[in-house]
């Protein structure tokens, strides 16, 4: 049974919308006039954890809200680094986007950035970690030679691995960036990894797209169905805060019109996506009630799988813990291995390993708190025992059971090769060696980990 929002949770929501309606800024403005400190503050934390201070500080200039100084100038700070920084790597990838287009190479802006000009009124809405782009499997060559004289980089460049091996198992190369790391794009040629079951039809996907104006670029972005639909199935198990939900509820608020019903369904059935599509709408009808979110909730429910459900509904009993339980621990891992895999450095190696390690067998409390949707002091010896299993299950939700074994079984021949390399040659360069070798500032380490966070 799905239970009720509290005041704050419900403000947070509204906090989270581009526009409001004449009930909603009443009901807000409220709300907001019967906060007591004690309510401000638990304000404050949540909407640091739900990373949307820089649309909260939107919201307040618009609509005139009162709000603590204190709390709004934090508001302001967050938005004003989160412009400029949007701002720098839009400019810092718009002559990469123009040589696309110079070359007849056709792209579709994916996710928030193409959103931007027709919802959303200003670049800094929230941050953004790279520019997603979707790309024709067949131009892959040609943009090979586009990153090569733009001179990006990425980490398997870097540590001499050959990232187009990716295109046999991936739907995506890893993420490249400028030596600066002032953009990050990642680039697509389809929207769901083949490990998993889910299969989009991507060319009649290509066939739907619309056009856009880009910052003065003629491109295009997924057509409305098939853009909720990228969303909802992309939407993360774990790192479910309101900076996840605003475009799936911006969307669905400002171009409700556009979304066929019928197609999306029928794509849903096509793809056999039930499972992250029944995840995602549940937790947003939990927050955001929505006719289409029911029909969708009922469509999806008999053909989703037991556990799945299981494990949804147990986060809706609550929906007010589905904002106090925004996670990036996977992305810990995720990133940690991603410098494992850079490393040829048998000592960092063994490192990073115990790392991912720690991370897997020993989260913090507050992040198994996040995980298991625990409400605060309620984390005992045995969620510490079902977070492990928990964290496996996230894990290996994108890769399968049979692949997440295999590529933890090599983690620790890759440590072993790594001695063995260091005994046959002497000298194995470290991280920090390899950027020196690049001409990269090594403290850009820490920023790669931070921007794909």
């Amino acid at each position: 049974m799905k239970g009720l929002l509290n005041k704050i949770s419900k403000c947070l929501v509204l906090f989270s919308y581009e526009n409001l309606n004449t009930y909603e800024l009443n009901e807000l403005q409220n709300t907001l006039k019967k906060f007591t400190p004690t309510d401000w503050l638990e304000f404050d934390k949540l909407i640091r954890l739900n990373c949307i201070e820089p649309q909260a500080f939107r919201l307040c200039e618009k609509y005139n809200f009162n709000i603590p100084e204190n709390i709004k100038f934090e508001l302001s700070e967050s938005y004003k680094k989160t412009l400029a920084k949007n701002q720098i790597r839009i400019d810092s990838i718009s002559p990469l986007l123009k040589s696309f287009i110079e070359n007849k190479i056709e792209f579709v802006i994916l996710k928030g950035n193409a959103l931007l000009g027709s919802i959303y009124q200003s670049i800094g809405y929230k941050k953004m970690n790279d520019v997603d782009i979707l790309v024709q499997k067949k131009e892959l060559d040609k943009i090979s030679i586009l990153f090569a004289e733009y001179k990006l980089l990425s980490a398997a460049a870097l540590s001499n691995d050959n990232y187009r091996a990716q295109e046999k198992y991936s739907h995506h190369w890893p993420p490249f960036f400028d030596k600066n790391l002032d953009f990050v794009v990642g680039l697509h040629w389809n929207l769901i990894s083949p490990l998993t079951s889910i299969e989009v039809p991507i060319e009649k996907m290509w066939q739907r797209k619309v056009p856009i104006n880009f910052y003065g670029m003629n491109t295009y972005k997924l057509e409305t169905t098939d853009f909720l639909f990228h969303l909802l199935v992309h939407f993360s198990l774990c790192k479910t805060g309101l900076k996840e939900f605003m475009d799936i509820f911006n969307l669905i608020r400002e171009e409700n019109d556009k979304i066929d019903l019928s197609y999306l369904k029928e794509l849903i059935k096509t793809t056999k996506a039930f499972d992250r599509i029944y995840h995602s709408v549940q937790l947003s009808n939990a927050l955001m009630p929505n006719a289409l979110f029911d029909e969708l909730v009922e469509f999806c429910e008999p053909q989703a799988s037991y556990k799945f459900k299981k494990y949804t509904v147990r986060k809706i009993v609550d929906p007010n813990l589905i904002l106090a339980s925004r996670s990036t621990h996977i992305s810990k891992i995720e990133k940690t291995y991603s410098l494992f895999s850079l490393s040829r450095n048998p000592f960092e190696k063994s490192y990073l390993l115990s790392k991912m390690w720690k991370h897997f067998l020993f989260p913090k409390k507050s992040e198994i708190q996040k995980i298991m949707y625990l409400k605060e002091g309620d984390v005992s010896l045995s969620s510490r025992i079902l977070v492990i299993k928990e964290i496996s299950y996230l894990l290996a939700s994108e890769l399968g059971w049979k692949v997440f074994i295999l590529i933890s079984l090599r983690h620790h021949l890759d440590v072993f090769n790594s001695y063995v390399d260091m005994l046959v040659l002497k000298k194995v360069p470290t991280l920090k060696n390899i950027f020196l070798t690049t001409k990269i500032d090594p403290s850009i380490l820490q920023k790669m980990e931070v921007s794909l966070e």
